[in-house]
Protein backbone atom coordinates (compact mmCIF):
# COMPACT_ATOMS: atom_id res chain seq x y z
CA UNK A 1 0.00 0.00 0.00
CA UNK A 2 2.68 2.33 0.39
CA UNK A 3 3.28 3.91 -3.20
CA UNK A 4 2.21 0.39 -5.02
CA UNK A 5 -0.15 0.75 -7.00
CA UNK A 6 -2.48 -2.33 -7.23
CA UNK A 7 -5.08 -2.12 -11.00
CA UNK A 8 -7.99 -3.82 -8.86
CA UNK A 9 -7.82 -0.70 -6.81
CA UNK A 10 -7.92 1.75 -9.47
CA UNK A 11 -10.72 3.79 -10.87
CA UNK A 12 -10.00 5.57 -14.54
CA UNK A 13 -11.60 9.11 -14.70
CA UNK A 14 -11.89 11.01 -18.42
CA UNK A 15 -13.13 14.71 -18.59
CA UNK A 16 -12.56 17.41 -21.12
CA UNK A 17 -10.91 20.86 -19.61
CA UNK A 18 -11.80 24.03 -20.28
CA UNK A 19 -9.87 24.11 -23.57
CA UNK A 20 -11.50 20.50 -25.10
CA UNK A 21 -8.65 18.46 -24.24
CA UNK A 22 -8.95 15.32 -23.16
CA UNK A 23 -7.49 14.57 -19.68
CA UNK A 24 -7.09 11.16 -18.34
CA UNK A 25 -6.41 10.15 -14.74
CA UNK A 26 -6.26 7.56 -12.22
CA UNK A 27 -7.21 7.30 -9.00
CA UNK A 28 -5.52 5.00 -6.48
CA UNK A 29 -6.45 5.47 -2.39
CA UNK A 30 -7.95 8.63 -3.75
CA UNK A 31 -4.43 10.46 -5.05
CA UNK A 32 -4.70 11.30 -8.39
CA UNK A 33 -1.76 10.18 -11.52
CA UNK A 34 -2.50 12.19 -15.00
CA UNK A 35 -2.59 9.38 -18.03
CA UNK A 36 -1.59 12.67 -20.31
CA UNK A 37 1.21 15.03 -19.88
CA UNK A 38 -0.09 18.47 -18.80
CA UNK A 39 0.15 21.19 -19.96
CA UNK A 40 1.65 24.19 -18.62
CA UNK A 41 -2.15 25.72 -17.74
CA UNK A 42 -2.37 22.40 -16.53
CA UNK A 43 0.63 22.08 -13.89
CA UNK A 44 -0.86 22.87 -11.05
CA UNK A 45 -3.40 20.72 -8.80
CA UNK A 46 -7.04 21.74 -9.62
CA UNK A 47 -8.19 20.52 -6.43
CA UNK A 48 -5.93 23.06 -4.93
CA UNK A 49 -6.36 26.21 -7.05
CA UNK A 50 -8.72 28.95 -5.83
CA UNK A 51 -9.87 31.75 -7.89
CA UNK A 52 -8.72 35.13 -6.61
CA UNK A 53 -11.84 37.28 -7.53
CA UNK A 54 -11.07 41.16 -7.98
CA UNK A 55 -12.93 43.31 -5.33
CA UNK A 56 -14.13 46.71 -6.60
CA UNK A 57 -12.92 49.90 -4.76
CA UNK A 58 -16.41 50.40 -3.45
CA UNK A 59 -16.15 46.81 -1.97
CA UNK A 60 -13.03 47.61 -0.42
CA UNK A 61 -14.17 51.00 1.12
CA UNK A 62 -17.57 49.20 2.14
CA UNK A 63 -15.19 46.66 4.07
CA UNK A 64 -12.85 49.03 5.84
CA UNK A 65 -15.97 50.89 7.10
CA UNK A 66 -17.28 47.96 8.78
CA UNK A 67 -14.14 46.97 9.68
CA UNK A 68 -13.99 49.80 11.60
CA UNK A 69 -17.64 49.76 13.29
CA UNK A 70 -16.47 46.41 14.71
CA UNK A 71 -13.16 48.23 16.05
CA UNK A 72 -15.60 50.76 17.45
CA UNK A 73 -17.59 47.92 18.74
CA UNK A 74 -15.23 45.90 20.66
CA UNK A 75 -12.99 49.24 22.18
CA UNK A 76 -16.06 50.41 24.02
CA UNK A 77 -16.90 47.43 25.08
CA UNK A 78 -13.68 46.34 26.74
CA UNK A 79 -13.48 49.78 27.38
CA UNK A 80 -16.85 48.68 30.08
CA UNK A 81 -14.25 46.15 31.91
CA UNK A 82 -11.75 49.06 33.07
CA UNK A 83 -12.72 49.77 36.71
CA UNK A 84 -14.94 52.43 37.67
CA UNK A 85 -15.83 52.41 33.91
CA UNK A 86 -19.69 50.76 35.01
CA UNK A 87 -20.07 53.23 37.67
CA UNK A 88 -19.61 55.97 35.46
CA UNK A 89 -22.04 54.89 33.04
CA UNK A 90 -24.41 54.24 35.55
CA UNK A 91 -23.86 57.80 37.28
CA UNK A 92 -24.12 58.97 33.88
CA UNK A 93 -20.68 60.27 33.09
CA UNK A 94 -18.59 60.38 30.12
CA UNK A 95 -14.74 61.91 29.20
CA UNK A 96 -16.70 65.03 28.41
CA UNK A 97 -19.14 65.16 30.84
CA UNK A 98 -22.76 64.51 31.92
CA UNK A 99 -24.61 62.58 29.79
CA UNK A 100 -27.47 64.77 28.16
CA UNK A 101 -29.57 63.79 25.48
CA UNK A 102 -27.82 66.35 23.62
CA UNK A 103 -24.91 64.44 24.20
CA UNK A 104 -26.40 61.32 23.47
CA UNK A 105 -27.70 62.71 20.01
CA UNK A 106 -24.02 63.98 19.13
CA UNK A 107 -22.40 60.31 20.29
CA UNK A 108 -25.18 58.48 17.74
CA UNK A 109 -24.21 61.09 15.15
CA UNK A 110 -20.52 59.76 15.16
CA UNK A 111 -21.08 56.72 15.18
CA UNK A 112 -24.35 56.57 12.33
CA UNK A 113 -21.72 58.32 9.31
CA UNK A 114 -19.38 55.29 9.40
CA UNK A 115 -22.64 53.37 9.91
CA UNK A 116 -23.62 54.79 6.50
CA UNK A 117 -20.57 54.93 4.78
CA UNK A 118 -20.90 50.99 4.59
CA UNK A 119 -23.41 52.00 2.47
CA UNK A 120 -22.80 54.86 1.04
CA UNK A 121 -19.52 53.16 -0.02
CA UNK A 122 -21.68 50.74 -2.02
CA UNK A 123 -24.20 52.58 -3.31
CA UNK A 124 -22.68 56.32 -4.49
CA UNK A 125 -21.28 57.22 -8.30
CA UNK A 126 -17.96 56.41 -7.94
CA UNK A 127 -16.88 60.91 -7.94
CA UNK A 128 -18.99 61.66 -5.26
CA UNK A 129 -17.92 58.57 -3.71
CA UNK A 130 -14.74 59.29 -3.40
CA UNK A 131 -14.76 62.46 -2.09
CA UNK A 132 -17.46 61.85 0.54
CA UNK A 133 -14.79 59.11 1.69
CA UNK A 134 -12.23 61.05 1.59
CA UNK A 135 -13.39 63.64 3.67
CA UNK A 136 -15.60 61.48 6.11
CA UNK A 137 -12.02 59.52 6.91
CA UNK A 138 -9.97 62.40 7.16
CA UNK A 139 -12.84 63.85 10.02
CA UNK A 140 -13.05 60.93 11.30
CA UNK A 141 -9.14 59.48 11.63
CA UNK A 142 -8.39 63.04 13.56
CA UNK A 143 -11.01 62.21 16.08
CA UNK A 144 -9.04 59.15 16.43
CA UNK A 145 -5.35 60.78 17.00
CA UNK A 146 -6.96 63.26 19.20
CA UNK A 147 -8.04 60.73 21.18
CA UNK A 148 -4.42 58.84 20.74
CA UNK A 149 -2.99 62.12 22.40
CA UNK A 150 -5.46 62.89 25.18
CA UNK A 151 -4.45 58.52 26.23
CA UNK A 152 -0.95 58.88 25.68
CA UNK A 153 -0.18 59.98 29.16
CA UNK A 154 -2.17 56.12 30.53
CA UNK A 155 0.24 54.01 28.38
CA UNK A 156 0.80 50.66 30.23
CA UNK A 157 -2.56 51.40 32.17
CA UNK A 158 -5.60 50.32 31.83
CA UNK A 159 -6.57 52.28 28.33
CA UNK A 160 -3.20 50.98 26.82
CA UNK A 161 -5.41 48.49 25.00
CA UNK A 162 -7.74 51.96 24.08
CA UNK A 163 -4.86 53.16 22.19
CA UNK A 164 -4.15 49.97 20.14
CA UNK A 165 -7.48 50.29 18.62
CA UNK A 166 -7.12 53.94 18.09
CA UNK A 167 -3.79 53.10 16.10
CA UNK A 168 -5.95 50.59 14.04
CA UNK A 169 -8.35 52.23 13.27
CA UNK A 170 -6.14 55.19 12.36
CA UNK A 171 -4.67 52.86 9.92
CA UNK A 172 -8.26 52.04 8.71
CA UNK A 173 -8.39 55.64 7.79
CA UNK A 174 -5.32 55.66 5.97
CA UNK A 175 -6.27 53.40 3.69
CA UNK A 176 -9.68 54.26 3.00
CA UNK A 177 -8.11 57.53 2.11
CA UNK A 178 -5.64 55.85 0.06
CA UNK A 179 -8.03 53.52 -1.68
CA UNK A 180 -10.09 56.49 -2.55
CA UNK A 181 -7.49 58.72 -3.59
CA UNK A 182 -6.06 55.93 -5.92
CA UNK A 183 -9.54 55.55 -7.15
CA UNK A 184 -9.05 53.67 -10.87
CA UNK A 185 -9.58 55.67 -13.85
CA UNK A 186 -11.88 54.33 -16.55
Amino acid sequence: MHGIELPLLRKNHYHKDKLGTVVGQLVFFGKEKSHFPKSKDQSQNRNTMLTDSKVNVKGKLAAHWACLMFLYLYADFFELKTPGEIEQVMNLKTPVGDVTPELLVIFSLILIVPSLMVLFSVLLKPKINKWFNLVVALIWSSMSVLIIAGELNDLGGWYTFYLLYQFVEVLVFGSIIWHAWNWPKD
